[in-house]
């Protein structure tokens, strides 16, 4: 038993690192745990999202390709299924896997965003951009307050918003979709 609750403790710890947003859920949509990035998503923290119900937070796009991938998983023809979901937040591919055979069953939930389509990109002042480049070039908020005549929190209050208008969870995914957007040239460094 001692063995169990070892490995229970690790793969927590593990869920909790995780940057994709995973967590666990009964097989009545009940969630168990989540991680910091699946609550971040939803604009929340874990603790707020143990025993809440899934259906409660996604919403499916299509009703019935929701019935049909729940149904088989139930029936266990399948094991994992991928539905469209949004939620008040954006829109992405949500992932269920079944964990468990034994009662209760236990889900095994990531969900992936749906990124922004380049029609989408918000407009950005010059001082966004400036903020998002020296970021991209690796300053902290400190080197680039400094080179741009603001503050470490005029910085971070910048990086917030684009964080909120972009739809990623940190630091890292805004660079990646800004130059996945084509907001900086892939071939030149430093970003500009």
């Amino acid at each position: 038993m001692d063995d169990a609750a070892a490995w229970r403790n690790r793969f927590m710890t593990l869920l909790d690192r995780l940057p994709t947003p995973t967590g666990l859920c009964l097989g009545d949509g009940v969630l168990v745990d989540v991680n910091p990035a699946f609550a971040q998503l939803l604009g929340t923290t874990p603790m707020k999202l143990r025993s809440r119900v899934v259906d409660d937070l996604l919403e499916p796009k299509d009703v019935h390709e929701y019935e049909r991938v729940l149904g088989s998983l139930r029936t266990r023809r399948r094991r994992r299924g991928d539905l469209a979901v949004r939620w008040s937040g954006g829109t992405g591919i949500l992932t269920i896997q079944v964990l468990t055979n034994q009662s209760p069953t236990v889900l095994l939930l990531t969900l992936v965003t749906t990124p922004i389509e380049s029609a989408d990109v918000p407009e950005l002042s010059e001082r966004e951009l400036a903020v998002l480049r020296l970021t991209a070039g690796g300053a902290t908020s400190a080197q680039a307050a400094h080179q741009l005549g603001l503050t470490a929190d005029g910085v971070n209050y910048h990086l917030n918003r684009l964080l909120d208008r972009f739809r990623v969870p940190n630091r890292v995914a805004l660079i990646a979709r800004a130059y996945s957007l084509g907001i900086f040239d892939p071939t030149a460094w430093p970003p500009r």
